[in-house]
């Protein structure tokens, strides 16, 4: 994002301009940008990631940020607030360690429209998901879907939808032309959807279950003490 206004904030502590080795606790500078894919504003905190010299106060400074091409972090600075803050990922619970690495590299490319990128990583993280939680099913990724629907592991629909996030994730991975941002959605959507039948849900009532035999396990002393 290209910046377009820098404004200093007050420091903790009053350093004079020119005493560029003077550091101080903590030194902010307000910048805006515009988004270039919304044409919206955005606004962030920026810190100077050597605790900030007093020279950031120049205005030399700011306008060298301004009409810089390069990344903030390429001239010393780390952006520390971000608003509006980024949307923070859906990950259904309870996955695999490697599923969820995967769904999250795709949620960070939905987040930012990189479809290609999304719909690969939605369809590893679908792929990861069957290799650990079905491990008796082999082959190919479309392999395994048609045989966990064979086996009644899926339920047919439930099929169908693996089987578009596939489809969708090779699209992304070999045809010339960009993956649609409509496709990215429903493959968003779709692996969401089985992730959540085949992984969040049984685990979920497993741990119901888990729960209401303590309790009951627990009821049951008390009853026991109490007839005593």
């Amino acid at each position: 994002m290209k910046l377009t206004a820098i404004k200093n904030w007050p420091p903790e502590v009053d350093v004079p301009i020119g005493y560029a080795n003077t550091k101080i606790k903590k030194f902010n500078l307000s910048a805006s940008a515009n988004c270039p894919a919304c044409n919206r504003p955005v606004g962030a905190v920026v810190q100077h990631k050597e605790g900030a010299a007093a020279h950031v106060q120049s205005p030399q400074e700011a306008d060298r940020l301004l009409k810089s091409e390069s990344e903030l972090s390429v001239l010393g600075y780390v952006v520390t607030e971000l608003y509006p803050p980024p949307p923070e990922p859906r990950i259904p619970d309870h996955l695999p360690e490697d599923c969820e690495r995967a769904f999250a590299q795709a949620e960070r490319a939905f987040a930012r429209k990189d479809t290609d990128a999304a719909g690969m990583m939605y369809r590893k993280s679908l792929e990861a998901a069957f290799k650990i939680v079905y491990p008796t099913a082999k082959g190919s990724l479309q392999a395994r879907i048609n045989a966990l629907v064979k086996s009644h592991e899926l339920p047919t629909a439930i099929g169908e939808w693996a089987h578009e996030v596939r489809a969708i994730g090779n699209d992304a991975a070999h045809e010339v032309d960009t993956l649609s941002e409509q496709d990215m959605i429903a493959a968003r959507g779709f692996v969401d959807a089985v992730l959540r039948y085949a992984i969040s849900l049984p685990k979920e009532i497993e741990l119901r279950r888990a729960e209401t035999v303590v309790a009951g396990a627990a009821s049951a002393e008390l009853a026991e003490t109490a007839n005593a």
